[in-house]
């Protein structure tokens, strides 16, 4: 699917170097992004301009059970990954001890089954009003999506020091729920209600 191979290559340029996922390589995120589309707890929206995808953003209807299921699907072929990258040193003990308490970041969270997740924007269009316009659009495709199914919020995660992304979700109504540290760096919770508490 060419949509997969655009979005590993802008998530493989656009997000930290310290990102796990980015660490993993480009062999684990090829087959993250092809479980987000086969996967019936997952979805994606992709902002396209001609035959060029300029952002992604992915939504999860059950974040656990998408979980479980990308384990159940590449388990062993994960462990091969994370030991090669071990042993050359692409990624650290740290990084082990990150992925295995990911269920810390939710301890906060009013709504841990609907969750936004991984999106970006090719860095090429970063500060331009196009760029502006793809982010947001990829975005608002999923909470649209939410909103349609009647899901009463949603959460975000982003990297403490991530300030342009965590502004964009300021301005999308996300609310700071929690500061996570992971030792080797800090992610923000963020969470939006998607039904008027007042109706």
């Amino acid at each position: 699917m060419k949509e997969v191979r655009d979005v590993v290559s802008i998530h493989e340029s656009s997000w930290a170097p310290h990102e796990i996922s980015v660490k993993l390589g480009q062999e684990y995120l090829h087959s993250f992004y092809t479980h987000v589309v086969q996967s019936p707890y997952s979805f994606g929206y992709v902002y396209t301009y001609g035959n060029t995808v300029l952002s992604y953003a992915v939504g999860f209807h059950d974040y656990q059970m998408f979980n479980d299921y990308l384990k159940g699907k590449i388990r062993f072929r994960l462990g091969i990954i994370i030991l090669k990258r071990l042993l050359s040193r692409k990624i650290g003990w740290a990084d082990i001890s990150n992925l295995l308490n990911d269920g810390e970041k939710l301890r906060k969270a009013r709504y841990p089954k609907y969750h936004l997740g991984a999106l970006a924007l090719a860095k090429e269009y970063r500060g331009t009003p196009l760029g502006r316009e793809a982010i947001m659009g990829a975005i608002e495709g999923v909470l649209r999506e939410f909103e349609d199914k009647g899901y009463p919020g949603c959460w975000g995660l982003c990297d403490y020091i991530n300030t342009p992304m965590r502004k964009c979700l300021t301005r999308l109504k996300f609310i700071e729920v929690d500061i996570i540290n992971f030792g080797n760096r800090s992610v923000v919770l963020y969470e939006r209600d998607l039904v008027d508490k007042d109706v």
